[in-house]
């Protein structure tokens, strides 16, 4: 693993930490999205990214849940108030 690859390991891995994102079973993946990180961001400085590393950088984002699309959102919690729209439809009863 190339030195810039560790470094943005060592974020990444903290970062999961702090979520409580299990990590553990899946290092090769994440050392494959901290190389291809670490070669975009070369690549970026001397002016040559392309899309396909972007793409690919997108889509090790999104599986390891780094994008703001990604992020799981919990399901409110508690009782509703039912379904305003139930009764749509039906005649009112007239007795």
């Amino acid at each position: 693993m190339t030195a810039a690859a560790r470094k943005i390991w060592a974020v990444k891995v903290e970062r999961f930490k702090q979520r409580g994102q299990k990590v553990q079973g899946f290092e090769d993946a994440l050392r494959q999205y901290c190389e291809l990180e670490a070669a975009l961001n070369r690549a970026f400085k001397r002016g040559d990214s392309n899309m396909a590393m972007v793409n690919a950088h997108r889509q090790w984002a999104a599986e390891f849940f780094d994008t703001p699309a990604s992020q799981k959102v919990p399901a409110s919690g508690g009782a509703g108030k039912g379904n305003a729209f139930a009764n749509n439809g039906r005649r009112a009863s007239t007795a």
